[in-house]
């Protein structure tokens, strides 16, 4: 997989850290846009040799940033965004009447028109008794191009949903069809993905494919409809093409259902058969099937690229290099161009393809803005670094970081069988290393070793093309997952870290119920499961054996409303939260829209943030609320509280768009980092980014420099770096010494180390010879049968500067070493004293070969100290200062919120090298007792 290919603005600024104060924030650039892959296509049209002979215009619609207009010239795309007016993003589809006439259909707004060729829209949804009925539009076709012309458009709703025509171009809008519930209707519910119209004689013939009913059929100009799915199997149908040989023959038909197939029909859809021939087994589209000409068809497969069926379906075989292209195979939709043979557009999940030579040869069709990443995942012990869903799921090692290098992303594509646009990398917060991937078509996949490879753990799910599937981890167990599903096909859980699966539904007893969007695990109680789900918000107490509802609402009309998303605040089970985005068919928000807070785990709530359709919530360990909207181009997509609801202030300055897809929070939930929307990934301007260190541990008589420079060790022996950051390490022997070799960080050998940084990372370098000299100093603690851990202590801070912490508690006793170049013979004394020279707990000291190991008794909490070791060897008499505060995990000097977060995070975890700071009780293992230890020291402050 190449990397993607990521749009930026051309001057990126990291500005630093704000007021706390959401006003303060508003006076400023709070966002800080940092790029977006190409936008998701969801069609094309083509007008050949226009404006001139050899020059191509494209119309394209996406469900990411709108429309645009494509200029190929033959050699080179150009794109102009055509779709300024248009209230939001996301455009299903369009029709054209020439080149300037464009209707666009929207996901929520309705049907918008141009007659300038997109400089300025307007809606035609009608108004009062004749309005739209349902304004998310999912086809639209022009029946009569000539004026007033007639429209036909169908619709994808929770009610009032069906077909629509005009017959004066969108001024009126009638149902085909008698009402909703009587013989012949269609239901006011129907799903609709695409409408097919024939003329037979004086009449029209309609084919309706749907994603809840299947395919429905109307032989008089919609007046009544039936379903016309005899044969087959599932009900999520794509649409419905002809396969006739000629203009004439609408008997014979094509359609792609989700989950099941291509099946055929010779008789009008009163029958069919499957008509898989060729294809891969168990293959998933990404969109219907595309008609070129009487029986030449294509379909694009997830991750297997198009196929093509010359002889009406009854074969099929892959079509040109399309499996073999990192955008190609993952085409939702073809274009051929009248007229030009072998020259084709693609419309993929990241961008235009286009070939000239049927597949054979592909390449971008230029590169417009615009693109989503579904979700962010931020490291848990490197916040600056992120997960992320696109087309296939990606690494972004440093999110402030030059996005059109290839070197800030890593691959997580292998052994991953399905596109991930719509899915999510998540990260084991107990086991870093261990990374699930979820997707559109092909389920969930686990990696074990920090995504180099994954492997699909699906065992006992049902057939997972077309769901959507979102996973929580148990923050006290690995091993215990919970994935919900779309499409009613409701929980499965997992007690053996993904490896069988078993469902866990009792008590949602609705198909809407069944319907999960959000699943959340309560950090505080992981007995305590929250969904979010189709029918309302559910809530488990006994780690999902049974759920209970806790919140549902409906609209004017008694239909069920999704919520969007439920979450809980670190530190508080009784602090819940709902986003909903409730809309009735017309467009109108309902009363129960917006942010919901509840505290008392659920028994009551109040909407805090009324009058918004809400469709992101994420709530900081310390409270502060973060509401993401799905608003019109233009208005906040961002609103923040400070005071736990009580009031909301926009929080969206700098932000392009105005739907949140995501926002991606700190593994401790102690800050809000960077969010997504539909058109961009954007970083917090309130979190300075977080550097890390790259530390030298020099053994003998030597120096070590850097380039760049920051480490002269030598007097500096510690730098920090942007992660990712290249640094090559020059070793140079001293006074007879001989540099023997590297150690750490990837080095080896005795020439210069390269050594790329991208978490803390410490580098040895090892020289024999030379004078007696002081190495490193080390404040070491045994952990149980966990072993001893050292914590480095910087020997050249003074002790009334910013020291070293150490976190863990003291207890009977505590080892500070000194490590020298050579042996120790003879000491004469140490000591243990405040600035004041007054005595800090008492010291005593023992060699042992190179070092000293003083051992501290009696010294209190809260404490600074500089202890020193007198004439060791008679030549050296070395001091190093430290402050003791249980509970400092992030060594801050004082015990915040933010500490608590931290061992919170990693409660259940055995002690190593990467956690031991956390384990303050030095048990072994970090737990509740831990967590209890820190909170009984909150708001200390180091002296």
């Amino acid at each position: 997989m190449r990397a993607p290919r990521f749009i930026r603005f051309l001057s990126v600024t990291i500005i630093a850290a704000l007021a706390s104060a959401v006003g303060m924030q508003n006076a400023f650039a709070q966002w800080t846009f940092r790029a977006a892959p190409q936008p998701l296509i969801r069609n094309i049209t083509v007008t050949a040799n226009s404006p001139a002979a050899g020059t191509n215009t494209l119309i394209v619609s996406t469900l990411t940033d709108g429309m645009y207009k494509g200029t190929d010239n033959g050699t080179t795309t150009t794109w102009q965004k055509i779709s300024n007016g248009i209230p939001i993003v996301q455009v299903r589809t369009h029709a054209t009447v020439g080149t300037t006439d464009i209707y666009a259909a929207t996901e929520g707004a309705g049907l918008f028109k141009t007659i300038d060729g997109g400089a300025n829209w307007s809606a035609i949804n009608g108004s009062g008794a004749n309005a739209l009925g349902c304004l998310d539009v999912r086809s639209v076709s022009v029946v009569v191009a000539t004026p007033t012309r007639t429209l036909l458009v169908s619709t994808f709703c929770r009610n009032n949903s069906g077909v629509y025509r005009s017959i004066d171009d969108g001024a009126n809008w009638t149902r085909l069809g008698p009402a909703a519930g009587m013989p012949g209707s269609l239901p006011a519910d129907i799903r609709s993905n695409a409408l097919l119209r024939f003329n037979s004689g004086a009449i029209n013939i309609y084919f309706l494919a749907t994603s809840n009913y299947g395919i429905f059929k109307s032989s008089d100009d919609g007046a009544t409809w039936a379903t016309a799915n005899n044969g087959i199997s599932g009900l999520n149908a794509f649409n419905v093409t002809f396969n006739g040989t000629t203009a004439s023959d609408t008997s014979k038909l094509l359609v792609y259902v989700q989950g099941s197939g291509i099946y055929s029909s010779t008789d009008s859809g009163a029958n069919w058969t499957l008509s898989n021939a060729g294809l891969p087994a168990n293959f998933a589209g990404l969109g219907g099937i595309n008609r070129e000409s009487a029986l030449v068809q294509y379909i694009g497969l997830d991750k297997q690229g198009v196929y093509k069926t010359t002889d009406g379906g009854v074969n099929w075989a892959a079509w040109g290099a399309t499996a073999g292209d990192d955008d190609a195979k993952y085409t939702r939709g073809i274009n051929a161009v009248t007229g030009v043979a072998g020259l084709y557009y693609l419309a993929t999940l990241e961008g235009v393809v286009k070939t000239t030579n049927n597949g054979v040869n592909l390449q971008a069709a230029g590169q417009m803005p615009g693109g989503r990443i579904n979700a962010m995942t931020h490291d848990r012990d490197a916040p600056s670094a992120a997960y992320i869903a696109i087309k296939a799921p990606v690494k972004i090692n440093y999110i402030y970081g030059d996005y059109t290098n290839n070197a800030l992303f890593t691959s997580l594509e292998t052994g991953v069988t399905g596109a991930a646009n719509e899915g999510v990398v998540y990260q084991d917060r107990l086991a870093p290393t261990t990374l699930y991937v979820v997707t559109n078509n092909r389920g969930i996949f686990k990696s074990t070793n920090s995504g180099a490879s994954f492997t699909a753990i699906n065992s006992g799910l049902p057939n997972m093309i077309g769901q959507t599937n979102r996973l929580a981890i148990d923050p006290t167990n690995s091993q215990i997952l919970y994935l919900g599903l779309s499409d009613a096909a409701g929980v499965f859980k997992s007690i053996n870290g993904g490896a069988s699966w078993l469902p866990s539904n009792s008590g949602l007893s609705t198909p809407q119920a069944l319907s999960i969007n959000v699943v959340t695990v309560d950090g505080n109680d992981p007995t305590i499961v929250w969904l979010a789900t189709a029918g309302g918000v559910y809530k488990s107490t006994n780690s999902g054996a049974a759920w209970t509802l806790k919140y549902s609402a409906v609209d004017g009309s008694g239909s069920i409303l999704p919520s969007a998303t439920v979450r809980v605040r670190l530190g508080s089970s009784n602090d819940v939260y709902i986003a909903n985005r409730h809309i009735n068919a017309n467009g109108t928000l309902t009363a129960t829209s917006g942010i919901l807070k509840s505290i008392d785990g659920g028994t009551t709530w109040t909407n805090i943030l009324q009058n918004l359709a809400a469709s992101q919530v994420r709530v900081t360990a310390s409270g502060d609320i973060y509401a993401g909207i799905s608003a019109a181009v233009g208005n906040p997509a961002v609103y923040l509280s400070t005071n736990g609801g009580v009031s909301f202030a926009p929080y969206s300055t700098n932000l392009a768009g105005s739907d949140i897809r995501s926002f991606g929070f700190a593994a401790d939930e102690s800050a809000l980092i960077s969010l997504s929307l539909e058109n961009g990934f954007y970083t917090n301007n309130a979190v300075v980014p977080v550097n890390v260190p790259l530390t030298v541990n020099k053994v003998g008589t030597g120096t070590v420099t850097s380039s760049p420079v920051g480490i002269d060790c030598g007097v500096t022996c510690t730098t920090t770096v942007v992660p990712g950051t290249a640094v090559t390490l020059t070793a140079t022997s001293l006074m007879g010494s001989v540099f023997t070799g590297w150690s750490g960080g990837g080095c080896t050998g005795t020439g210069a180390c390269t050594v790329t940084v991208s978490v803390a990372t410490t580098v040895t370098a090892t020289f024999s010879g030379g004078p007696f000299s002081l190495l490193t100093v080390q404040s070491r603690k045994t952990h149980g049968t966990a072993g001893t851990f050292d914590l480095p202590i910087d020997s050249s801070v003074g002790i009334g500067g910013a020291v070293t912490v150490e976190s863990r508690i003291i207890g009977a006793g505590h080892s500070i070493v000194f490590q020298f170049s050579g042996p120790v013979t003879s000491v004469s004394g140490v000591t243990s004293r405040d600035a004041t020279s007054n005595p800090v707990g008492t010291a005593t000291f023992a060699i042992v070969g190179n070092d000293v190991m003083v051992t501290l008794t009696g010294v209190p909490d809260n404490r600074r100290a500089n202890i020193t070791v007198s004439d060791v060897n008679a030549s050296l008499t070395p001091s190093a200062a430290i402050g003791f505060l249980v509970g400092d995990v992030n060594n801050t000097r004082s015990v915040t919120a933010s500490d608590i977060s931290s061992v919170k995070a990693r409660s259940g975890q055995s002690t190593t090298a990467l956690n031991f700071k956390f384990d303050v009780n030095v048990t072994g293992a970090i737990n509740a007792a831990d967590i209890s230890a820190v909170k009984a020291r909150s708001g200390l402050a180091l002296p």
